[in-house]
This record gives C-alpha cells, structure tokens and sequence, in this order.
C-alpha cells in the first residue's frame, strides 16, 4: 500500500500509526492528514483500530442501517450492501470483537476494537 506518509510511534507492548493519501494537513489528532488515516492503539487486553475518513459523514437517517446486510444508498454505483455486514460478522463472530460508526467533524470514524490475544481452542 502505498503511504504518501505515516507517523508510528511505538510503546511497550504495541504503538499507534497514521497513514493516510494524499498527505496533506487538516487535523491534529489525525496526525494531520486528509483522506484516510488508521490509528491502532493498545488498551490493555483490547487494541483498538480506529479508521477516518474525510467526506461528508454518513446521513444520520442511514446510521442505524448500515451494517445490515444488503443496505445500500449506492445502488446505482454497483453497492451491494455486503461491505460493512461481512465485516461485522468478522469483527464480531470470529475475532470477538465490536465495531461502530460515529461522524465526527470532517467526516466519518470506524472503531475496530478485538482483544489483544486469542486463547487458542483445544482440539
């Protein structure tokens, strides 16, 4: 993938970094980019994985939905409604984890949270 620029900064157990394109200044705590950043972070038995995006927000009549599966306003552009379900199912059925949604000022964050080890199943 190709970064036009990252900041990483590391700890003890795990760090956090920023990478977004196209890299231009917009906000502090999104270490300055505009388009997309990911932030992971270390909360202890948890790590959180945080993606904004700049845009418009989703419309709040829509919030509620849009992990349902077949749930599109982009129809017409060739959505499915499947994106954000399957990743649900994945976030949450197999690496017990949550996801959400909230618009932020700028645009839009996704909150990935799973746990920081998976206890491995005994056969």
């Amino acid at each position: 993938m190709f970064c036009g620029g990252a900041v990483i900064k590391t700890g003890d157990r795990g760090g956090e970094a920023a990478c977004a394109y196209p890299p231009h200044p917009i906000r502090a705590e999104w270490r300055e980019y505009i388009g997309i950043a990911v932030k992971v972070s270390d909360e202890g038995d948890m790590i959180r994985i945080s993606v904004f995006n700049t845009g418009e927000g989703i419309d709040p009549q829509y919030s509620q939905r849009i992990f349902e599966p077949y749930f599109t306003t982009r129809e017409e552009s060739g959505g499915t409604g499947l994106g954000l379900y399957i990743s649900r199912c994945i976030v949450e059925d197999r690496l017990n984890g949550s996801i959400s949604m909230k618009n932020v000022k700028g645009g839009v964050e996704f909150d990935v949270t799973i746990p920081a080890s998976r206890e491995k199943k005994e056969q």
